[in-house]
């Protein structure tokens, strides 16, 4: 990484540069932590695996529940067929949307595929 000194010289950190990618990646995530809605992000095998700050308000999603199947998720546990429907949206392409229930909250579930570098998710 280079840095300018306040005579506007410049010199080398010791810190290292950012690998490809990592820097706007981690400006996504900066980005989506300031949005009140929560966005849970699932990986294409229906597991957690991304998470913004309000859904670890809303839902009390932690970082350990990355990685997790949906169905074990307590939060997501009321989600009827919550897999189902991760699958079924990846497989077409298409997105959904379902009112859901858990506990005695309602909210509304927004399911949508994504495009990655390698492919759809």
């Amino acid at each position: 990484m280079t840095t300018r000194s306040d005579s506007g010289d410049r010199s080398r950190s010791d810190a290292p540069d950012p690998a490809p990618g990592e820097s706007s990646s981690r400006e996504i995530i900066a980005i989506l932590d300031t949005i009140d809605v929560p966005i849970v992000v699932v990986a294409a095998d229906c597991t957690l695996a991304r998470i913004n700050r309000a859904a670890t308000e809303t839902l009390a999603l932690t970082a350990a529940d990355i990685g997790r199947r949906l169905n074990t998720i307590a939060a997501l546990a009321d989600v009827k067929d919550i897999e189902k429907l991760c699958g079924q949206v990846m497989a077409d392409h298409a997105p959904s949307r379902r009112d859901v229930r858990s506990g005695d909250r309602r909210f509304l579930l927004r399911a949508a595929p994504y495009a990655t570098g390698t492919g759809t998710a």
